[in-house]
C-alpha cells in the first residue's frame, strides 16, 4: 500500500546538531523526523493565530518516531529547530524567510532578500539550569530551559512580551502568575532577570545581516519566528488544484500519503511539460504557416523577361 512505501523515510536527528546537544534527554532517547506529507500540508490550511499553536505541535507529533523520550518533554529550543527541519524539507520553494526593508538606511533603495534557512546561526546549551538573585526582593528565582509541556498555558497569557521570560521560571506557579511577578519587578530586578535569561538561552539566531545591493550597506534584521509564520499558508482550493493539475497532465493520482516534497516536484515536471508542450505547438505552428506560404502563388508583380 501507499502508506508503507512511505513509513521508512524517516531520519535520525543528531544531539549534537540540537541547540540543546540533548542534554536534557536520556542517553537511548532517539528522535526521528519525516517530512510532512498531502494530509499534513492540507491540515496546515486550517490555521489561523489562535490556534497556532496547537496545530503546530500535532503536526510535529505526528512527523517525529520518538525513543525513551515523550513529545512534551522536549526543549522548545529543539522544537524550534526541528520545525525549521520541517520546513526546509518539506517545501522546496518556499523553504527560507522573504525579508523586506522599504528603504536602506544609506542610499534609501528597498532590498528583498531570500534568506535560507540554513544561513541562521546556532547558539548551543550552556548549562541546564540556572538561579537569579534579586537584590530587590532579596530572594533567588530557581530557572530552566522550557518544554513543550510549558506552552500548553501560553494562549491564556495577555502579555506577550513577558512570556518569554515567565516559561524560564522554574517554580510550581501557573505562567499568568510568573508573568505577572515579572511585570511587577523593579527596574534592577527585572534587567537582571533578563540579563540572565538571555545568558542562558540557545536556539536558532533570528537576527540576520542584510546586505544592500546598491550601496553594500549592511543592515542586522531581527526575524519574528513564531508558530503562526513558521509555515506557508496554502488554501484547501490551491492544494487541490494543484493536484488535479498533476491528475490531469502527468496521469498520477495523488493520495494522501504522498509526501508533499514530491509533489512539489512534481509541479515542477508538468510546469515543465506544458511549456515544453507550448512551445513545440508555437513551432508546429510556424511551420504549418511557412508551408502554407510555400504553395501559395507568389503575389509580388516580377516582369518575367521576353526571350
Amino acid at each position: 500500500s501507499n502508506s508503507d512505501r512511505y513509513s521508512m523515510n524517516y531520519w535520525k536527528i543528531e544531539f549534537n546538531d540540537l541547540p540543546s546537544l540533548g542534554q536534557y534527554y536520556d542517553s537511548n532517547t532517539e528522535i526521528r523526523i519525516r517530512t510532512m506529507t498531502v494530509r499534513d500540508v492540507k491540515y496546515l490550511a486550517t490555521f489561523n493565530k489562535s490556534n497556532a499553536i496547537t496545530i503546530t505541535n500535532e503536526l510535529l507529533q505526528r512527523c517525529l518516531k520518538l525513543k525513551h523520550l515523550k513529545f512534551e518533554d522536549i526543549l522548545l529550543a529543539d522544537r524550534e529547530y526541528l520545525l525549521f527541519w520541517l520546513r526546509t524539507n518539506t517545501f522546496i520553494r518556499s523553504s527560507g524567510y522573504q525579508i523586506k526593508i522599504p528603504e536602506c538606511p544609506t542610499c534609501k533603495n528597498s532590498i528583498e532578500q531570500e534568506v535560507k534557512l540554513n544561513s541562521f546561526k546556532t547558539d548551543y546549551i550552556k548549562s541546564k539550569s540556572d538561579t537569579c538573585f534579586l537584590d530587590g526582593l532579596n530572594i533567588a528565582i530557581p530557572l530552566k530551559h522550557p518544554t513543550i509541556k510549558d506552552l500548553k498555558d501560553a494562549r491564556l497569557v495577555e502579555n506577550d512580551e513577558f512570556l518569554d521570560l515567565a516559561l524560564y521560571i522554574d517554580t510550581d506557579n501557573s505562567l499568568q502568575d510568573k508573568v505577572k511577578f515579572i511585570m511587577n519587578l523593579q527596574g534592577m530586578d527585572f534587567v537582571n532577570l533578563k540579563y540572565t535569561i538571555d545568558q542562558m538561552k540557545c536556539g536558532m539566531h533570528k537576527t540576520i545581516q542584510v546586505k544592500c545591493p546598491i550601496c553594500g550597506e549592511i543592515t542586522d534584521v531581527k526575524l519574528i519566528v513564531a508558530d503562526e509564520n513558521m509555515f506557508t499558508h496554502t488554501s484547501i482550493k490551491e492544494i487541490l488544484e494543484l493536484i488535479t493539475r498533476i491528475a490531469k497532465y502527468a496521469n498520477l493520482q495523488i493520495t494522501d500519503d504522498w509526501p508533499w516534497m514530491e509533489v512539489e516536484i512534481e509541479q515542477e515536471i508538468v510546469n515543465k511539460m506544458i511549456k515544453d508542450e507550448n512551445t513545440e505547438t508555437q513551432k508546429e505552428i510556424a511551420k504549418a504557416k511557412s508551408q502554407a506560404n510555400a504553395h501559395t502563388p507568389s503575389t509580388s508583380s516580377v516582369k518575367h523577361p521576353r526571350i
